[in-house]
């Protein structure tokens, strides 16, 4: 994101969004756990990571983890971006819920950066509420604000999305399109039903799941059993992981994830990089994030990526990568 806004900034608009947004985002979870071990095994929550926040910011992944991470390495010009490293958010089975995760914190990020996220937002102890947020079985997740404000955590999500929609909507883009009218209706779904989303949200389609498996045979929420079926939701084989036997909504088809896998978007370092290893791996001598290494006529040549985050300069040389019959060739294109 724009390396122009100050991390306080940052800070104080990404935080709360990041605290409510597990409303829709959480993957589910049996059990509330501490550093110890697992403390209460029968509790059912929205988020595997809410328990493990201990700071607001700080550059640890491990120990004291932080709701925003202060990691801050671009892989791109230092000087125009800096890194949003975000560690707050699960992964995801559903493609729906992380095309709307992704989607709307693209769309925050954008508001961040047009200074249009107010401070009315901000919520009082953070590190408690994204725990009371994820731990609340009414499925009311009450929030208060720093100014003494209680509010729904779907109407604090009501309050990004209102902002989304004036400032950002006129935006010509059909993604945009998709995550405003889908963040909408989710929201509202979850105010009247949430288990109407069981076609679309992990932690509601686990939910289901436990619940239909302890109804058929006859255990209570805290049998061990119950664990195993959480762990084998998220198992990616397809032949045995529990949520492919749910029907969830596709966002995109296989098809389109096939041609994905081996046509990375045109604009982007990832094309320039994997081209690269499809034509010349045989003189690549090494390769990062930020650069790659060539052998040429026994010399090196490092072709430094950085440049390449603006999708125009990355069109140019990814051109003039598919345009060269050899890395010489490429190297002379590129001026180097």
């Amino acid at each position: 994101m724009a390396r122009e806004v100050p991390f306080e900034t940052l800070k104080q608009g990404i935080m709360p969004f990041f605290i409510t947004r597990q409303i829709f985002a959480g993957a589910g979870k049996l059990g509330i756990e501490t550093e110890a071990g697992l403390a209460t095994p029968g509790h059912y929550q929205l988020s595997q990571r809410a328990d493990f926040f201990h700071v607001e910011a700080s550059v640890d992944t491990m120990h004291n983890r932080p709701i925003v991470n202060t990691r801050d390495e671009p892989h791109a010009d230092a000087a125009k971006y800096r890194r949003l490293h975000g560690i707050a958010g699960d992964a995801n089975m559903s493609e729906y819920a992380t095309a709307l995760k992704v989607g709307t914190t693209a769309l925050v990020i954008a508001l961040i950066e047009q200074r249009r996220i107010p401070e009315s937002l901000a919520l009082a102890n953070p590190i408690d509420t994204i725990k009371t947020v994820s731990h609340d079985q009414t499925y009311r997740w009450m929030v208060m604000t720093e100014d003494g404000k209680t509010m729904s955590a779907i109407d604090h999500q009501r309050e990004y999305l209102a902002l989304a929609q004036k400032h950002l909507s006129d935006a010509v883009e059909m993604e945009t399109d998709w995550v405003l009218t889908e963040w909408e209706d989710t929201l509202n779904a979850l105010e009247k039903d949430p288990m109407s989303l069981i076609d679309r949200l992990d932690w509601v389609a686990k939910k289901w799941l436990l619940e239909t498996f302890i109804e058929e045979e006859g255990i209570a929420w805290d049998d061990t059993w119950l664990q195993s079926l959480d762990l084998e939701y998220h198992n990616i084989d397809q032949d045995e992981g529990l949520y492919y036997g749910i029907p969830m909504r596709r966002v995109v088809t296989d098809d389109q994830i096939e041609a994905a896998l081996h046509n990375p978007p045109a604009g982007t370092r990832a094309y320039f990089r994997g081209r690269a290893v499809d034509r010349f791996g045989d003189a690549i001598k090494a390769i990062q994030w930020d650069s790659i290494t060539f052998i040429v006529n026994g010399r090196t040549r490092e072709i430094n990526l950085n440049a390449l985050a603006e999708a125009e300069i990355a069109h140019q040389y990814n051109a003039a990568l598919d345009e060269s019959p050899t890395v010489e060739a490429l190297i002379k294109k590129l001026r180097l």
